[in-house]
């Protein structure tokens, strides 16, 4: 009986920790990445020597 009570509350108190910290973690990294102009002439270089 004791192993079954320290099983159930393992994965109760995973879930509730992860999705709390990672999606708000997440998100607020992504949006700094996106407005960087170095992506945007990058992705032109790239384009234009494949197409050539």
């Amino acid at each position: 009986a004791a192993p079954t009570a320290a099983a159930a509350e393992a994965p109760a108190e995973t879930p509730a920790e992860a999705p709390a910290e990672a999606p708000a973690e997440t998100p607020a990294e992504a949006p700094a990445a996106e407005p960087e102009p170095t992506d945007t002439p990058a992705a032109d270089d790239d384009a234009a020597k494949t197409d050539g």
